[in-house]
């Protein structure tokens, strides 16, 4: 029975910067659309290089399980992968 391959791991590892212009951009979309009810100090932005994914924008949320043990309110981190980002 032939086995089968799997993806090569890269040598190169993704690397994370904040990204004040994206939060910039998203706190002028919240204000101007009226989203009241998005507490926008819980949200965190992040520019990634070197990502193999085909997203232009992931957004990470700290489980509920982690919220409660760590007694904190709802977290996101929205990453946008900058060889996809369009000025």
């Amino acid at each position: 029975m032939k086995r089968l391959r799997r993806g090569r791991k890269s040598s190169k590892q993704v690397n994370w910067v904040d990204a004040p212009d994206i939060s910039k951009r998203a706190l002028k979309l919240i204000t101007d659309l009226e989203m009241d009810w998005i507490i926008f100090d819980r949200l965190f932005f992040y520019r990634s290089t070197d990502s193999k994914a085909h997203a232009y924008a992931r957004t990470w949320g700290l489980p509920s399980l982690w919220q409660r043990a760590l007694n904190i309110e709802p977290g996101y981190i929205v990453e946008v992968l900058a060889e996809h980002l369009i000025n």
